[in-house]
């Protein structure tokens, strides 16, 4: 009697991991202002005024006793005075201001992994009986 058992396992593992990272921050301001100023001097006053007021309010509650309450008050008043003057002076000033702001920000992360193992196992059973 002969029996024989093969047994074969692979298994394949490798482990890598790379890791890289870039961080890059550029921060740039420019900033310039320029002003100028002219003045002359005739003026004229034309006066006016309108005054109205306006005054609402609203009250709402809502109470539910499922553990949560809920309170609103709305209270809204609008008051608006119409207050005009027109002071016209021929005065005239030019005001001129720019900035600029550059703000550049890169940031990558590179990760990568690799794994492989590799296991074998051979078995063999003679068995023989005369």
């Amino acid at each position: 009697m002969e029996c024989s058992v093969e047994y074969s396992v692979e298994y394949s593992m490798e482990c890598s991991v790379e890791c890289s990272e870039e961080y890059c921050m550029e921060f740039s301001v420019e900033y310039s202002m320029d002003c100028s100023v002219e003045y002359s001097e005739e003026y004229s006053i034309e006066y006016s005024m309108e005054y109205s007021v306006e005054y609402s309010v609203e009250y709402s509650m809502e109470y539910s006793m499922e553990y949560c309450m809920e309170f609103s008050v709305e209270y809204s008043v609008e008051y608006s005075v119409e207050f005009n003057v027109e002071y016209s002076v021929d005065y005239s000033v030019e005001y001129s201001t720019e900035c600029s702001v550059e703000y550049s920000m890169e940031c990558s992360v590179d990760f990568s992994m690799e794994c492989s193992m590799e296991y074998s196992v051979e078995c063999s059973v003679e068995y023989s009986e005369e």
